[in-house]
């Protein structure tokens, strides 16, 4: 299913969507451009590409949480079937947190230093489920233990200070989950944890997923990490999605030359005499109006009409996508 149609059935279908930041000197930075992504129920999207390629301002334009910056020019964002940029500061703070959760990045500036953990996941069901403090209070204490946590009852009355690193991504993901969303949106999850509980942390979003039925979209910069749990992969570069496929086929078949930089860039794919290969060049600078490919300068088979014509968003099998002059070509190899 192409994310370039919209699909009535999908949960979320995001189209043409433009969105735009100022830089210090007032110049628009055009950080996502004219994407389209659908996510269907129960299932998880992966979004990757390197750091500034658009990833978060997706991610956070759907909740309508972009910096004060940023804003959404143009495009649609159907959320089971009702359109969120047309929604108001109620109808949005409704549907933030009990129908779609959160997990930020960094969850030790996003929690709140000055209130509980017990208190700050107790937030969330009080104003969206409407318990009573005390029954809020059991909640979290539950949460906790769902997300792995030992000895709830103590550690519901504790500080964010006062855990590690992924205990603090735990309870992000609790409170993300609290009320039993329909999607969660996990932004770079496991940042500046250890190889271990970044697995763990991922492990148990995807357990979550199992056990609530809900959708999530994983955003990170490292394919690694979302190899065997996405269902289906968009990679991004330059504000543009670049490659769109089922997980199995994007990593034994990428037909995009980013794409393919991508994986010959993870670790795993090293050969042991050799360095770590990485992407020549830099990313494109999007204040600009790109009318090529934004790949091109850094591409390794670029050719003329590369720097001439912009690539178009190209079929190459079923449910497989990308945004490149010679993809057929490259997924036959």
């Amino acid at each position: 299913m192409s994310s370039q149609a919209k699909v009535q059935a999908s949960l979320l279908s995001i189209e043409d969507l433009y969105v735009e930041f100022k830089d210090r000197k007032g110049r628009s930075v055009k950080a996502v451009r004219s994407v389209s992504l659908s996510v269907e129920k129960g299932e998880m999207v992966a979004v990757v590409g390197e750091s500034g390629s658009g990833k978060t301002a997706l991610g956070m334009s759907i909740v309508r949480l972009l910096p004060g910056v940023g804003r959404i020019t143009s495009g649609s964002i159907l959320f089971d079937g009702q359109e969120l940029l047309a929604a108001d500061d109620r109808e949005l703070r409704a549907i933030r947190g009990k129908r779609i959760g959160v997990v930020f990045q960094d969850p030790m500036s996003s929690l709140n230093p000055y209130l509980t953990v017990g208190q700050q996941i107790g937030e969330a069901v009080e104003l969206h489920l409407g318990l009573s403090r005390r029954d809020a209070r059991e909640r979290a204490k539950e949460l906790l233990d769902v997300v792995g946590i030992s000895d709830p009852a103590k550690r519901v009355a504790q500080y964010p200070h006062e855990f590690s690193g992924g205990m603090r991504q735990r309870v992000m993901i609790a409170i993300a989950v609290s009320c039993t969303p329909d999607l969660v949106i996990a932004d770079e999850p496991t940042t500046a944890l250890d190889s271990t509980v970044q697995a763990q942390v991922l492990d148990l979003l995807d357990k979550l997923r199992a056990r609530i039925g809900m959708s999530v979209i994983l955003i990170s910069h490292d394919l690694a990490l979302v190899a065997g749990r996405a269902d289906r992969v968009s990679v991004m570069y330059g504000g543009r999605i670049f490659e769109e496929a089922k997980a199995a086929e994007l990593f034994t078949r990428a037909a995009n030359p980013y794409t393919r930089a991508l994986l010959a860039a993870m670790p795993e794919n090293a050969n042991a005499d050799d360095e770590l290969y990485q992407i020549p060049g830099m990313p494109p600078d999007l204040r600009s109006d790109i009318k090529a490919c934004e790949f091109a300068p850094r591409c390794d088979r670029t050719e003329a009409v590369c720097i001439e014509k912009k690539p178009e968003f190209t079929a190459v099998s079923d449910q497989h996508f990308s945004r490149c002059h010679f993809a057929g070509e490259a997924f036959r190899k």
